[in-house]
C-alpha cells in the first residue's frame, strides 16, 4: 500500500462529542429475538435494552476514534 492508498480521506463534517454512559465491557453481538404479533411488553424492553447497551459501546468506540485522531471532532 502506498501513501495515496493509505490517506484517510476526509468524509466532511464533524463529528459531535457524544454524550451518555459509555462502555467498554464485553458483549456479545445482537441477535434479534422472534417477535409475537402484538409484540409483548418484554419483547419491547428486551429490544430496548439491547439498544441501550450497544449506544453506549458505540459512545465509547466514538469517543476514542475523537480522541486518537480517527475521527474529527468539533
Amino acid at each position: 500500500m502506498n501513501a495515496q492508498e493509505s490517506a484517510q480521506t476526509d468524509a466532511g463534517g464533524s463529528w459531535a462529542t457524544p454524550t451518555g454512559v459509555e462502555s467498554r465491557d464485553t458483549f456479545t453481538a445482537y441477535v434479534a429475538p422472534s417477535i409475537s404479533d402484538p409484540p409483548t411488553q418484554a419483547e419491547v424492553q428486551a429490544i430496548a435494552d439491547a439498544f441501550e447497551a450497544h449506544s453506549q459501546h458505540l459512545v465509547a468506540l466514538i469517543n476514542d476514534l475523537i480522541d486518537r485522531g480517527g475521527l474529527k471532532g468539533p
